[in-house]
């Protein structure tokens, strides 16, 4: 290997100061000595994998979660011989498969942490907020389309299609003075990961991160008390168009606001990419918006094919939280398998973000430009805003940097049309 000053020379499974990369965590989980095999009713399987060495002096903490929340735990300790399998039972309640329900393990010698295991119990979606109907209405002045209810308004480009303002119950949700842009973007790109390496060159070939996205078709009504806006684009890579997409926003009168979003390919286009990094969206909220809740997959990164160090359970953080420090700055903080997000502020302003199908996000106080632009950790700066990205698909991270390439299972297949929804909805708590 040539010499070089690569990021690598200095970003292993540990960064320099010696503080975990998530990649440790994850191999912490993957080279786990016990694992369960199976739970039958309330009786638990475990093998112990070690050739040598038995089991004695390792703990199993078992928490029960439903939606989040621990309704009963427990522990037991083991002596598996080596290479052999234990059976254990335990105090469990009956599943409720109408809830999200999981049998979480920690694996402690002592007071050490040995390793984490999520078995999944039952799986359900959480209940969405209505989208009501009432009184409505909307105006235009050749150049802004707004949508007025009762609590609030939302305004539209009419020659971008950018949502420029979103005001439910005295909340503002997009910033008013953004880095980038306010929203709802379309975005099919990520800040190139290390993994990405193999594939970026490809992906700019098609001017992925910088597409010309055109407005080609955009309308707007009112019908049975509830407003429809309508938006119809052309994804353009270097040489012809990409994608056309479908945006469609429901809105309520209640301000809760559903975003559907259609995107297929253009076979007859003499430009085509199928394997690409993300299909999503992307808004500005304003900076107050410091604080998330959400339910998925946390609380380290993580992606569709990197998650055993990553339960599904809920999650509480800061947004200055939401950062992976790499050497060469990079897309981080990714969490997938997520049925809501929650968007929060000191005031008790919520901004709840929930789809009909578990999705990946990520929100930071920079925006993605900043990501693409920055070469060393110094770069990053919080920029004064609420940066969030939310993908109805995302791709695996791979192992492209040393190894091959993402896996097929884990990559999104843009040769056929895809679609997804979020649902806004602006609230107060108390």
């Amino acid at each position: 290997e040539p010499l070089h000053d690569g990021c690598f020379c200095v970003d292993g499974l540990f960064y320099p100061d010696r503080t975990p990369h998530t990649g440790a965590y994850n191999m912490k989980a993957i080279y786990r000595p016990l694992r369960a095999t199976r739970l039958a009713g309330n009786k638990l399987s475990i093998i112990n994998t070690n050739r040598f060495l038995a089991s004695d002096g390792i703990e199993v903490y078992w928490e029960y979660q439903v939606d989040g929340e621990v309704a009963i735990c427990g522990s037991f300790d083991t002596a598996i011989p080596p290479e052999k399998e234990c059976t254990y039972k335990l105090d469990l309640p009956k599943v409720d498969y109408e809830k999200n329900t999981y049998l979480n393990l920690t694996y402690l010698k002592g007071d050490f942490e040995v390793a984490t295991e999520q078995l999944t119990l039952s799986e359900a979606q959480f209940p969405q907020p209505v989208l009501e109907s009432g009184k409505i209405s909307m105006s235009s002045d050749g150049e802004v389309i707004a949508v007025k209810f009762p609590n609030g308004s939302m305004e539209f480009s009419e020659e971008t299609g950018e949502v420029l303002s979103l005001k439910v119950n005295g909340i503002s949700v997009l910033n008013k003075t953004p880095v980038s842009h306010k929203g709802f973007l379309l975005n099919f790109v990520r800040a190139y990961i290390d993994n990405d390496r193999q594939d970026e060159a490809k992906w700019d070939e098609h001017n992925l991160r910088n597409p010309e996205i055109v407005l080609e078709d955009f309308s707007a009504e009112v019908k049975s008390g509830v407003a429809s806006v309508s938006e119809f684009f052309a994804i353009y890579g270097k040489e012809d168009i990409l994608f056309h997409a479908n945006v469609l926003y429901i809105i309520g009168a209640n301000g809760v606001v559903d975003i559907e979003v259609c995107v297929a390919p253009v076979k007859e286009s003499k430009e085509q990419i199928y394997d690409i990094p993300r299909i999503g969206l992307t808004f500005e909220a304003d900076k107050r918006f410091t604080q998330i809740e959400y339910f998925g997959r946390g609380e380290k990164e993580n992606f569709c094919d990197f998650n055993a160090h990553a339960p599904i359970g809920l999650y509480k953080s800061t947004v200055a939280e939401q950062y992976e420090p790499y050497i060469r700055p990079q897309d981080n903080m990714n969490h997938s398998d997520v049925s809501y997000l929650k968007l929060m502020s000191e005031k008790g302003e919520v901004v709840c973000i929930s789809s009909d199908k578990r999705f990946n996000f990520n929100v930071h106080n920079f925006t993605q430009e900043t990501l693409f632009n920055a070469n060393h950790r110094e770069d990053i700066v919080d920029e004064k805003t609420t940066f969030v990205t939310l993908d109805g698909y995302t791709r695996g991270t791979g192992t492209g940097s040393c190894g091959p390439r993402t896996l097929p299972e884990y990559c999104i297949d843009a040769s056929k049309e895809l679609t997804f929804n979020f649902v806004i909805a602006p609230s107060k708590r108390g």
